[in-house]
Formats: C-alpha cells, structure tokens, sequence
C-alpha cells in the first residue's frame, strides 16, 4: 500500500537534504543549477525510492563510467551523422593546478530544429610545447 500513496517527506528530512545539497554545491564549486539538471532530478527520485544505497566507487570508476562513455560516443556518432551540417568550436582553458585543456565542440541543429552541441574531445596539453 505505501507503494501506492505518496507523502510528503517529514520536514525534519527535506531540511537535511536542502543542507547537504547546498554544501555539496558550494564546498565543491559546483553550479547552483546542478539542481535544475534533468539528469541530477532523476538520480534524486531513484535514490529515494531505494533506502541503504551506497555509492559505488570502485564499481563507477573500474566499470560503469566506461560503458556509459561508450554508449553516449555511440549517440553522439549517430547525432552528429544524422545531420547536413554542423559547425565545430574550440575551447582553450587553464585550471588551478596550471593544468592546459583543450576541448571540441559539435553544433547543429536535430531533427526537431533545436540547437544541439556535442563534446566531441577534451584533451590535457602542456602550454610549455
């Protein structure tokens, strides 16, 4: 039955979540939008509906992380060829740690005329060459 009717979570607990929200967003530098992201909601909702999960680190880093990448290239490679044309855009940034990225970028338009952009590749490049 519990299944079945839905309650609001016990205000005590959304308070709880709204703190470590925010920590997580301002202690990593995260963007406040992360909130808004369709993927972050989704997780939020499965994760509530399955109490004692545990993140799994080894299992994210050694396996999943890998097969995901490979079914987004996948997706991206079936966007990208479905389109007539596309422009392509670099980006060149230096992080903290004096670390050099370079990134391209897919833009086109799909098939439902929405503006789309794809990360086609993020390489680590020393300045110094």
């Amino acid at each position: 039955m519990n299944e079945y009717i839905r309650r609001p979570p016990p205000i005590r607990k959304v308070e709880q979540i709204d703190k470590q929200v925010v920590k997580m967003v301002t202690k990593r530098h995260h963007a406040l939008r992360i909130v808004e992201e369709t993927e972050m909601r989704k997780l939020i909702e499965l994760v509530s509906h399955c109490p004692g999960y545990q993140l799994p680190r080894k299992t994210l880093s050694e396996n999943i992380i890998s097969r995901i990448h490979e079914e987004i290239k996948a997706d991206v490679l079936n966007k990208v060829q479905a389109v007539t044309a596309l422009s392509l855009s670099t980006d060149g940034w230096t992080s903290r740690n004096n670390e050099g990225f370079i990134a391209i970028v897919a833009h086109f338009i799909d098939e439902d005329t929405k503006l789309q952009w794809a990360l086609l590749g993020c390489i680590n490049f020393d300045e110094n060459i």
